[in-house]
């Protein structure tokens, strides 16, 4: 479908922002961000583009799993989504409208190399970005690029997909490629998003509708390889494009805020096997060169004890590991929840999972009635989060790429206002106050969109999106009109 003009014209006038209407926080005149500051927002190709089997595109494990299994909670599927392939100059302006510096998005392994090999190049795909970079430049729009963000080919899938070795030298491949292409236009690309939703959140459900897949087996492979496909990517990168293009490379994690469940020492203990499970398995040998002596020493000892020949977690060689340390110009993080841990018996189970491994469970801060205590919490979390980084790494970056907040569908979102008002003032302790050096936030998401296992169940956008209308027109929320105001001073004076 080709971008229609006129309905384009009719969309901006139905979601232009209202700048009339003003919000009021005590004490904020002293909330102001460095001049040097980017704020932005971000997407991912599979949950905004639809467009699953146009201009050439090939088959997507999210394509082939929404459509054939029952992965996703409410039975949907991204095949036309927000329809952002065709509508992404409309998406463009909405960009405007915010004033964001930059623009953080995917691009779909399926449109630029149909089958995931190197052999098979679509240049449909390949003009499509290669225009969308062209607009976001025109707009004073910084674009960002998430190489990978949770979705490879089909083909590459039934070849082992992330537990076969040579995802490695496929992922290399298809990432110099980009390079190749826009790398004289980009200057930011984050290698990878969230290593560890895919190793665990996806196989999980992967697990239960199959039965196939090992806990304590897959998860560790996994992890494997995507810190060798972010070393692989890093290291063309230097050889290759970093004289001539003078860009930098990150990787964004997941990190969410911990809490013991209750004040026991067994219980903040399990914080820290928490932590390690969930960051420090993939920062540590980026930063560090090795995995955290933690996690080796106990799944180590827990695979002897199992009976394993060898560990279950896989070793890095001496080569793998020079490689892999400072393999980073930033580190991004996201974030979005509080979680409270509990510690579990700390023994060895016969049969091996990863939770056995860590030995905790962990829930989500309850939500109660008052939502301004709750988002508080969460954002008091989001504080501390940031400290336990800067303490453990002592990162030269962290960019802040993905914060966002779930609600109801409804254009007065008040509470993601409440929820922005109080991460961006924590955010703003953490720069000013603890001296940490974030140069960057970017707002969870553009739009309301696909959000993976739970479907369109969750609203997560500045834009609420009609998905019932072939045409899902955007409408501006009342979060959008905060964070466009936000962007513009650079502060929340004079804003709630």
């Amino acid at each position: 479908m080709a971008w229609k003009p006129s309905l384009f014209v009719g969309l901006i006038l139905i979601t232009k922002i209202d700048t009339g209407k003003t919000y009021f926080l005590k004490d904020s005149n002293k909330y102001t961000f460095p001049d040097s500051f980017k704020f932005g927002v971000a997407t991912s190709a599979y949950q905004i583009e639809g467009a699953w089997n146009e201009d050439g595109k090939g088959l997507s494990i999210w394509d082939y799993y929404t459509q054939n299994t029952s992965l996703v909670g409410d039975g949907s599927n991204g095949n036309v989504a927000c329809d952002s392939y065709n509508k992404y100059k409309e998406d463009i302006e909405l960009l405007k409208q915010l004033g964001v510096n930059h623009y953080r998005f995917s691009v779909e392994w399926t449109r630029i190399l149909p089958d995931g090999m190197i052999n098979n190049i679509n240049q449909i795909g390949v003009e499509h970005y290669s225009n969308l970079i062209d607009g976001l430049i025109a707009a004073g729009i910084e674009p960002i690029i998430t190489i990978n963000h949770w979705n490879i080919p089909r083909s590459l899938d039934h070849l082992g997909g992330w537990y076969n070795p040579k995802i490695v030298d496929y992922f290399a491949q298809y990432a110099d490629l980009l390079f190749n292409l826009f790398g004289n236009r980009v200057k930011t690309w984050i290698t990878v998003n969230e290593p560890h939703s895919v190793c665990m959140r996806l196989v999980g459900r992967l697990r239960n509708i199959y039965n196939t897949i090992p806990s304590g087996v897959a998860e560790y492979i996994c992890g494997h390889n995507f810190l060798k496909i972010h070393s692989a990517i890093w290291n063309i990168y230097q050889t290759k494009y970093k004289k001539s293009q003078q860009g930098r490379l990150g990787i964004a994690l997941s990190l969410q805020s911990y809490l013991p469940m209750t004040d026991s020492e067994d219980d903040k203990k399990a914080v820290e096997r928490a932590l390690v499970s969930a960051f420090r398995w993939f920062c540590d040998p980026i930063v560090f060169g090795d995995h955290p002596e933690m996690m080796v020493e106990r799944i180590d000892r827990y695979s002897r004890e199992q009976g394993f020949a060898e560990s279950r977690l896989p070793k890095f060689t001496e080569e793998e590991k020079r490689q892999l340390k400072g393999s980073f110009d930033f580190i991004g993080i996201n974030n979005y929840i509080t979680l409270r841990v509990k510690a579990l018996n700390d023994t060895v189970d016969e049969k091996p999972t990863f939770q056995n491994d860590f030995a905790f469970v962990e829930e989500r801060e309850k939500i109660n009635h008052d939502y301004k205590k709750t988002i508080q919490t969460y954002s008091d979390g989001f504080g501390d989060m940031l400290r336990w980084v800067h303490e453990t790494y002592e990162l030269p970056e962290i960019f802040i790429a993905e914060q966002g907040y779930s609600n109801s569908r409804s254009i007065n979102d008040v509470d993601r206002v409440f929820y922005l008002q109080t991460i961006l003032k924590q955010l703003w302790k953490s720069i000013n106050e603890d001296k940490i050096n974030i140069t960057g936030y970017t707002v969870w998401t553009l739009l309301d969109d696909f959000e993976w296992v739970t479907g369109y169940a969750e609203a997560m956008g500045l834009y609420d999106v009609d998905f019932s209308d072939p045409e899902r027109p955007r409408t501006a929320k009342d979060s959008a009109r905060f964070y466009q105001k936000v962007v513009a001073q650079k502060s929340l004076s004079g804003l709630v």
